[in-house]
């Protein structure tokens, strides 16, 4: 399995404090949240103390942006069954599709308490055989894992786009909306930076895309590194894969372990397939700020020019 380095005691105690709180307060805001979910007759009940602490903190300790976010992670599982469906690390689609394209999160923490995740084509030759969906499910299969097990600071995200093929571009492209809803309106997360490198010209209007659809907060945080060595001189060597000039194995062997720990926790998998929202109990006075009209659906493909 691969061990995702956690925060020592002085870096736990400051990522806490930096929200001015404690593991014990955000442990109470945690049952006050299961409380909470017990009265949404349309969500799950969820017991999981960690798993809510993590939300929370995530959700820079604010319980209604955490609740807002909840709703919202569970209401997506349900719109997108084709994604959150049949979410199984044994099945031979879900392996497929990270020997062509995956989104790996580095073993080390920075040392300001930041996991690393990069995400790359590793087969170019499978291009044309990838299943958009299956390669989606894959990439949140592993967001929601590690929002289950893994307690950092933030996220730092690398978009390597050396071998994105016009195939690969296309592909994301046609099902942009699907790569990113789960990530910007359903996923807990905090990200501190976001890196492109190796960026082909071809890939420019992908990058164009992808910023029309998100946030204008989070545009500024995204870099393009014209030089992939330039990534040494943002991030240590010691937390990277030595194919980006790091002191880690590649990071197609980080991958293989990751996909065995996404094994190792296959019966969660399992049971989180039931785990959704049932919007045919959603009360119809909640607040639309909460439930976005726009995800009803299907999530209709982007039409290329």
């Amino acid at each position: 399995m691969l061990v995702l380095q956690q925060p020592s005691k002085e870096l736990t105690e400051s990522i806490y404090g930096e929200f001015n709180t404690t593991p014990d307060a955000v442990r109470r805001d945690a049952k006050t949240l299961m409380e909470w979910l017990e009265k949404q007759p349309h969500l799950p009940n969820v017991t999981d103390e960690e798993f809510l602490m993590h939300c929370i903190m995530r959700c820079k300790n604010s319980l209604e942006k955490t609740k807002q976010v909840l709703d919202r992670y569970y209401t997506i599982r349900a719109v997108m069954p084709e994604v959150y469906d049949n979410r199984d690390p044994d099945s031979p689609t879900v392996e497929f599709s990270m020997k062509a394209l995956a989104f790996i999160p580095l073993p080390k923490l920075s040392s300001d308490g930041c996991r690393v995740s990069i995400c790359r084509v590793f087969d170019p030759s499978l291009s044309d055989s990838v299943n958009p969906d299956e390669v989606i499910k894959a990439v949140f299969m592993a967001a929601d894992l590690r929002l289950e097990i893994d307690f950092f600071h933030s996220d730092i995200l690398i978009f390597d786009l050396k071998d994105f093929s016009m195939t690969i571009i296309t592909m994301v492209m046609s099902n942009l909306r699907k790569f990113l809803t789960p990530g910007t309106k359903g996923l807990p997360m905090r990200i501190k930076t976001l890196y492109i490198i190796n960026a082909p010209s071809s890939a420019e209007s992908l990058i164009t895309l992808a910023k029309s659809f998100i946030r204008k907060d989070l545009v500024k945080k995204i870099i393009v590194l014209k030089n992939p060595n330039e990534l040494l001189n943002v991030l240590p060597k010691e937390i990277l894969p030595k194919d980006y000039g790091g002191e880690e194995p590649p990071l197609s062997e980080i991958k293989d372990t990751w996909l065995k720990t996404l094994k190792h926790h296959r019966d969660w998998f399992l049971a989180e397939n039931k785990v959704k929202a049932d919007n045919t109990k959603r009360l119809s006075h909640e607040s639309s700020a909460i439930f976005d009209a726009s995800m009803e659906g299907s999530f209709r493909k982007i039409t290329l020019d």
